[in-house]
């Protein structure tokens, strides 16, 4: 089972994800703190996205999309996951429905 928490800044999308994380103990992904991960990393990504985020940028779509199938490829098919993600973009939901379904395979 995979849960996708959707919506704007601040309206409460981590705190429902962190009740069902200590209640059930599923895993919690959120796009905000895989791109402040992947940014640490020093991957060619990561440096990419400590760029642009640096100079106050939106993370560009294809990267971003990039550290979301990178993180996500870690779990296996049968990990509950809950995505936190202020999609900005429609790609962004689309990707990580796509995502999801390759991993439920």
């Amino acid at each position: 089972m995979h849960l996708v928490f959707l919506g704007p800044p601040a309206c409460g999308k981590g705190t429902q994800s962190e009740i069902l994380v200590k209640k059930y103990g599923y895993h919690h992904l959120s796009t905000g703190d895989i791109l402040r991960k992947e940014s640490a990393s020093g991957s060619e990504l990561g440096n990419l996205l400590k760029l642009t985020l640096a100079n106050g940028a939106l993370a560009p779509t294809d990267l971003v999309n990039k550290a979301i199938k990178k993180d996500i490829e870690k779990y296996s098919k049968n990990s509950i996951l809950l995505m936190v993600i202020r999609a900005r973009l429609i790609k962004h939901i689309s990707l990580t429905t796509l995502l999801l379904k390759q991993m439920a395979k």
